[in-house]
Parts: structure tokens; sequence; C-alpha cells
């Protein structure tokens, strides 16, 4: 299982619903991410990471992508995750976690027009200055049922 990111400027808004469908009906591993909530690449691969080894260790949470949202928003419920992370009406940027690279191709065929590419990556690998902060927020996480 390999994580690719790519990152879009969501155009318009009115197709919100359909961008979070899409992401819901995937065959494989396909999470779309509010940019504003994240630091740093880092930040999701290990978000990843934790959230691939909570569902080995059973769970309550049955879903990779609303774990992933809750430790990347360092929120330990599911709803409130969400929320903070997932994209919403506010959301201008995103990043999408995805698995395989035709599933990316059959999202930008079908969302063209309503979502751009961002070039270069708008998010530095690595961000020391908040890695104290992020992670203590994942630690969080972890220590709830």
């Amino acid at each position: 299982m390999s994580d690719n990111f790519f990152y879009i400027s969501i155009l318009k808004h009115d197709c919100l619903n359909d961008l979070i469908e899409f992401s819901g009906k995937s065959r494989n591993f396909f999470l779309i991410i509010d940019l504003d909530s994240v630091v740093s690449e880092i930040q999701v691969e290990v978000s990843l990471k934790r959230a691939r080894r909570r569902m080995e260790n059973n769970s309550r949470v049955r879903e990779l992508g609303p774990l992933v949202l809750m430790y990347i928003s360092g929120q330990p419920q599911v709803g409130n995750g969400i929320k903070a992370a997932g994209i919403s009406m506010r959301t201008s940027r995103a990043m999408i976690v995805y698995d395989e690279r035709d599933e990316l191709e059959k999202f930008l065929k079908e969302f063209q027009g309503m979502v751009e590419q961002i070039l270069p990556s708008p998010l530095p690998h690595d961000n020391p200055a908040k890695d104290s902060e992020v992670f203590f927020a994942m630690s969080y996480v972890d220590f709830q049922p």
C-alpha cells in the first residue's frame, strides 16, 4: 500500500457532496483533507501509520478515512475529526491522499473544471516548529478508547 499526495483547489463548492461521495465509494483508499488543517506531509504520513495500527488493533472506528482525520486534527471523536479536517464549504484547497493512481485519474476526469491541481506542493515535507503540538494532539487520540 503506497500513499501518494495530490493537492487541489476547489473551484466550485456546489460539488462538495459529490467530492465526499467519491471518496467514500472509492475501491481503494482515497481521502480528501482540508489543506488548512495540515501543517506538513509528515503529519499526514504519521496519521496514516497510527490509524492503520489502530485498525489492526480492533478500533471501534471501522473506516480508515475518518480515523486519519481524527489523528490529523487531534480530535478523539469521529464527528469532531471530520469537522476539523474534512472538506466543507470553508475549504478552498485540499490534499488528496490515495493508494492507486487510476483512482486519482478517475477523480480528476469526473471533476474536471471543478477542481484544479496546485503546483508546487503547498506543504513542507516537515515542519519542526509545529511537531510537538501536532504529535501531542495525535497522542491524545491514541489514549482515547
